[in-house]
């Protein structure tokens, strides 16, 4: 039997007990709240750094910003870093 909850499936014929099954649940529920927030923070940061850019242009008539690019660094990436910064006593 296998179930898809957040995003992860969890497969009783694997030998996951529920205490197993429902603490990969909550760390899984606790990283997509993680994730939300990393979201929510890159838009804030590139509203700002947009709405600055329209203010200085309209006072000094050019654009200090040519464009701007943004991404989610992948899960992988994510845990690698956190990986190496612990293993270096950095967090």
């Amino acid at each position: 039997m296998s179930e898809n909850l957040f995003g992860l499936t969890v497969a009783a014929d694997k030998g996951l007990d529920d205490l197993q099954c429902q603490r990969l649940l909550s760390e899984n529920r606790r990283y997509q709240e993680v994730m939300l927030q990393y979201r929510c923070a890159l838009k804030a940061l590139e509203s700002r750094l947009e709405t600055l850019n329209e203010e200085f242009s309209l006072q000094h008539d050019r654009n200090p910003i040519e464009s701007m690019k943004s991404r989610l660094k992948s899960p992988s990436s994510i845990m690698n870093n956190t990986s190496y910064l612990a293993c270096c006593n950095l967090l």
